[in-house]
């Protein structure tokens, strides 16, 4: 007597079989044969459906069969596929699915190379636009796949068939991405959304444009960027009357690194440091203080949920918003208590929307931005009266109207309430912007500033204008160049590129087939 268990096994055969072969394998089956599964494929669904669930009533989970069928659905439209790839798709199945279902497939058919690579192999291909793996992250943004979403959201669309469409191609899906995330980084914005139009191009101009900070309804006032890696200054608009360029592209991966480097190097500085200046007196820090005096909260797990709502990905290559705090106390009712006389916070705040979105950004951080992070501290410091001050870093860089707000001398004010002061960094260029008119911000500027990895950038800046700048017959070097000979990071090495540039001794840009270069000419 054939057991539910059995019968079911023989239902989903022929899926199991199908769903294990790729696009190639199944065009080499011949027509007829392939329709021959087609035909077989329908009737297990419906066998499934009707007969199966009414015999063996409860032996599936209402759950478990949905699944089941859109198993049997995906089989059916992989054979169609292989179809509808070579142009023709016979009258047996012709209308079964829409277009959109169809092209789908055919498209992750086209990545499935990435399959083989790791990252480590991806990105030094896109490193040197070595064969395919280059083009085809250049061809991703007009794909599909690239807009999954709005497939998703098509109501023409069987949805339990995109679900397992979706998670049958889950980790080749996540490999593309990581090879967009590292061409941008290598490449620049530009060079990925060369030549595409309309919605494919808007899914890479989402990045330069994105942001937490942005405006309610989600609309940006600036259009994709367009152009080619080789275009010098090809530009990203970011928010209204400001320009950014290739060279401002931070990967996620890339935030999260400034994120352990910066609050590494601050929470050293704070243990070192001697003396910090408070609203009416200077502190002398004895050893060992912030022991029981300081902690660390973070946005993990918001950071969790918006990755769970897009693409999915690895948390820790992924910004999270970490603050350091710190307090100094006194003690109080003769000892019983303590009051906290002063708070000091480090935080390195990032888009985290839109590097769970497309894994990495390119807008600095705006008003809306400076204003959300220093709300809470403003509440606490009025609720207490304890003064604060508050080291907050961008991995983007500030908007000219942070800069402008904090620089301008009919503006000139860091402190939000009147216990808050706020020292701004900018990570891109390890420059600090405070009001140098307020004395807390002032005399403690040495606490946020020697975590900007100074003397690792300055290292860097001299060996670029040593070795290469006043170098006979070199007038450019790749940032590539530099990471591979010598022992600075990335991040670091794109940081002296744009101080360099900041003084005027160079260029950056972009050059085509290397990645970002730095022109001494």
């Amino acid at each position: 007597m054939t057991t539910c268990q059995d019968w079911l096994t023989d239902l989903t055969h022929t899926a199991d079989q199908i769903l294990n072969e790729d696009l190639a394998a199944l065009k080499r089956m011949g027509e007829s044969a392939r329709i021959e599964r087609y035909e077989q494929l329908q009737a297990d669904e419906q066998e499934l459906r009707w007969e199966f669930t009414k015999e063996c009533d409860g032996f599936l989970t209402g759950a478990e069969e949905d699944r089941l069928r859109g198993e049997l659905r995906l089989a059916r439209l992989l054979v169609a596929a292989s179809f509808y790839a070579d142009g023709d798709v016979p009258e047996p199945i012709d209308g079964d699915f829409i277009d959109a279902e169809l092209q789908a497939v055919v498209e992750f058919d086209r990545f499935k190379q990435f399959d083989a690579l790791d990252d480590d192999q991806i990105e030094e291909r896109i490193r040197r636009m070595d064969g395919e793996v280059a083009a085809l992250i250049e061809e991703y943004a007009s794909t599909q796949i690239a807009n999954i979403d709005d497939l998703l959201d098509n109501p023409d669309v069987q949805q339990d068939v995109v679900e397992r469409l979706l998670e049958r191609y889950e980790n080749r899906r996540e490999r593309i991405r990581q090879g967009v995330f590292h061409y941008a980084e290598t490449h620049g914005l530009d060079g990925v959304a060369a030549g595409f139009e309309g919605d494919a191009g808007d899914l890479v101009g989402d990045v330069g444009n994105a942001g937490d900070g942005a405006n309610p309804s989600g609309q940006h006032g600036s259009q994709p960027a367009r152009g080619t890696p080789a275009q010098r200054g090809g530009a990203i608009p970011n928010h209204p009357g400001e320009e950014r360029d290739g060279t401002d592209v931070v990967t996620a991966a890339t935030a999260r690194l400034f994120e352990l480097d910066y609050l590494g190097r601050f929470e050293t500085t704070m243990y070192e440091t001697d003396q910090i200046a408070l609203p009416d007196e200077t502190f002398s820090v004895p050893s060992d203080y912030w022991d029981g005096r300081h902690g660390r909260r973070d946005k993990a797990d918001r950071m969790e949920t918006l990755l769970d709502d897009h693409a999915g990905g690895d948390l820790d290559a992924h910004p999270i918003n970490p603050t350091a705090r710190y307090e100094i106390t006194a003690p109080k009712y003769f000892g019983l208590t303590t009051q906290t006389r002063m708070v000091i916070e480090a935080t390195v705040y990032s888009h985290l929307e839109t590097h769970a979105k497309h894994g990495y950004d390119a807008t600095p951080a705006g008003v809306d931005d400076l204003v959300s992070t220093v709300g809470n501290s403003v509440r606490e410091a009025s609720d207490g009266g304890t003064p604060y001050l508050l080291g907050i870093a961008s991995p983007t860089g500030w908007t000219e109207d942070v800069i402008d707000h904090v620089e301008n001398d009919d503006l000139s004010r860091t402190r939000y309430g009147r216990q808050v002061s706020v020292c701004l960094i900018d990570l891109r260029r390890g420059e600090l912007i405070y009001d140098d008119a307020d004395p807390v911000v002032d005399d403690n500027t040495d606490l946020f500033k020697r975590a900007v990895h100074a003397e690792a950038v300055a290292d860097c800046i001299s060996l670029l204008r040593e070795e290469y700048l006043n170098a006979l017959g070199r007038d450019s070097v790749l940032l590539t160049a530099i990471v591979d000979d010598t022992e600075f990071d990335r991040h670091v090495v794109k940081q002296a590129f744009a101080r360099i540039e900041a003084d005027g001794g160079a260029d950056q840009f972009y050059l085509d087939e290397h990645g970002l270069a730095l022109d001494f000419a």
